[in-house]
């Protein structure tokens, strides 16, 4: 868990020097004919395209992990590199695009392969090791900003590497199982609702961050350590409440996130130009929700028999929505369309409340969603579902390897939940469940209790009849 909370956290520095706001980023736009507003919409899109690459392509990425990964950090050392020192003091475009790709690609490589692990841990572990890799990527970033040019070099050097390093060794060793692969992927495994959710929700970001720059009366250098400090705080508190408030699903850490911002937005033009509450309130709001995309991405991917289809799919509608968002108001601003900041907070508070109204809570599962890819626990046609997911499944009414991975991806169930399960159904008891997997009686305990709600059982007897009934119907 620690090595990756360290991990992850050196890529999202990496992410953050560069070319997300980063010293790196005014610096290359210092020396480019471009400035840095069309850098970042640049680095956006591609970024976007190269998650949408990862997932459409999932199996290939699983397979040929062990050529992509190094590339991947080669092209982010080279890019920051070619940034800081390289080609004088003007880049043309074709420069400037092809620094862009090698920092897009490469950093889109290296989160998904994170994701991938993060995948693998527990609820809880996941949300501690995220935490902890934005309370590190924090230090990083804002120590960046105080570091001469070689000290920012070695940063951007170092960050990737040795991120790379811990991933060799935190990396999951099995294979991925296969999925459907190129040349390209088009069943989306998200739900419309959640893509419409990130849309309204990180447009409307784009919109905030504006706001800020352009109204605050703080400095660029004040704004950018308050808000790592805030967004840092909220995201490390929303770890450790999954952590350590294991009876909280996932879908909880959603609902403060409309108080905070409609709050923010409210208070924004009454209060901008003379407090800093309504940033801290905006920041706070949006920092939660970023807690959120990225626990239920990896938490729906540790569902899906490969996890990087699930993040390279989630990461790019991410990644995309951002591109749109600030595409939309800088494509507004250039236009020559006044920027009145009242509607603009105005705009962007809409947006969010209909963000909220589209919000899918469902109660049966742990993070409100399911992937298109997952059959309903809700349907009444049951058979219909298993047919159209397990058509070439063998069944038969014994306990078999098929028949437990049917049953608990029915259920949408957690890797370790399967485990519990499978186990549970062979009549093990507390004891030897706690020593089989090595994990504490409380950690035992917290997942008995979150596999009993999912299936909408109160004991075991009637998770075994619930079994038992559920491979009865399907066999028939």
């Amino acid at each position: 868990m620690v090595h990756s909370a360290v991990g992850l956290g050196l890529a999202i520095s990496w992410l953050w020097l560069g070319f997300l706001n980063g010293p790196l980023l005014f610096q290359f736009a210092s020396r480019s004919l471009y400035k840095a507003e069309t850098i970042f919409l640049l680095f956006l899109f591609f970024h976007s395209l190269s998650f949408l690459w990862i997932g459409s392509h999932s199996g290939f990425f699983s397979r040929h992990k062990r050529f992509l990964q190094p590339f991947g950090i080669f092209a982010m050392i080279l890019s920051g590199i070619i940034t800081q020192f390289l080609f004088g003091q003007i880049y043309t475009f074709v420069l400037t695009a092809l620094v862009i790709l090698l920092a897009a690609f490469g950093g889109a490589i290296l989160i998904s392969s994170w994701g991938e692990v993060f995948s693998k841990l527990e609820p809880g572990a996941m949300g501690i090791a995220f935490g902890g890799a934005i309370l590190l990527s924090t230090i990083v970033s804002v120590a960046g900003l105080h570091v001469p040019d070689l000290g920012l070099l070695f940063l951007v050097i170092a960050a990737p590497l040795f991120s790379y390093i811990i991933l060799q060794i935190e990396s999951p060793t099995r294979q991925q199982p296969t999925v459907p692969v190129g040349p390209f992927i088009s069943k989306n495994p998200l739900p419309i609702k959640l893509i419409a959710l990130l849309f309204l929700f990180y447009s409307a970001g784009g919109f905030m961050y504006k706001l800020i720059y352009v109204v605050s009366p703080f400095d660029e250098k004040q704004l950018y350590i308050i808000s790592s400090a805030t967004y840092c705080l909220v995201c490390l508190l929303a770890g450790l409440a999954i952590k350590f408030c294991p009876q909280l699903d996932l879908r909880f850490l959603y609902r403060p996130v409309l108080p905070l911002l409609g709050s923010g937005f409210i208070l924004f033009p009454l209060l901008a130009k003379t407090s800093m509450v309504p940033f801290l309130l905006l920041q706070s709001g949006f920092a939660l929700f970023d807690a959120y995309t990225w626990l239920l991405f990896i938490y729906l991917a540790s569902t899906h028999a490969s996890p990087l289809y699930i993040i390279g799919w989630s990461m790019f509608f991410l990644t995309f929505s951002m591109f749109i968002g600030d595409l939309l108001l800088t494509g507004l601003l250039t236009m020559g369309v006044p920027f009145h900041s009242n509607m603009v907070s105005l705009l962007a508070a809409i947006m969010v409340l209909c963000a909220s109204l589209i919000f899918q809570d469902r109660k049966e599962t742990f993070s409100g969603w399911v992937t298109n890819d997952t059959p309903d626990p809700t349907s009444e046609q049951l058979p219909e579902k298993i047919e159209l997911c397990y058509e070439n499944t063998e069944l038969n009414n014994d306990f078999t390897i098929d028949n437990h991975d049917l049953f608990c991806t029915h259920y949408s169930l957690t890797a370790r939940e399967k485990e519990v399960v499978i186990l549970l159904l062979k009549g093990r008891n507390n004891p030897f469940i706690r020593n089989e997997l090595n994990i504490a009686d409380s950690t035992l305990k917290t997942h008995l209790r979150n596999i009993y709600r999912k299936l909408e059982v109160s004991d075991r007897q009637e998770l075994v009849s619930l079994y038992d009934s559920l491979i009865e119907t399907a066999n028939k």
